[in-house]
Formats: structure tokens, sequence, C-alpha cells
């Protein structure tokens, strides 16, 4: 049985088909993940 499987593949957050837009800024080239301390 693959369902286990299946669930992990549909929580996966890489997943283009389920990508939310406040997560969308994470694909663009310069997004600073950890931002600069000042």
């Amino acid at each position: 049985m693959t369902i286990g499987n299946e669930k992990e593949i549909q929580i996966n957050p890489w997943n283009d088909r389920i990508m939310e837009e406040e997560h969308k800024w994470l694909l663009e080239p310069n997004a600073k993940i950890w931002p600069e301390k000042e």
C-alpha cells in the first residue's frame, strides 16, 4: 500500500500544485531567507 507515501507527497511544501501565494517569494532569485542583521 502506498497511501502513506501519497499523503506525504500531498503535504510537500515544494509541490507546485499546492504552492501558497505567500510562499512564492521563496522562488524569487534574490529571495533572502536569512535577512542581514543590522
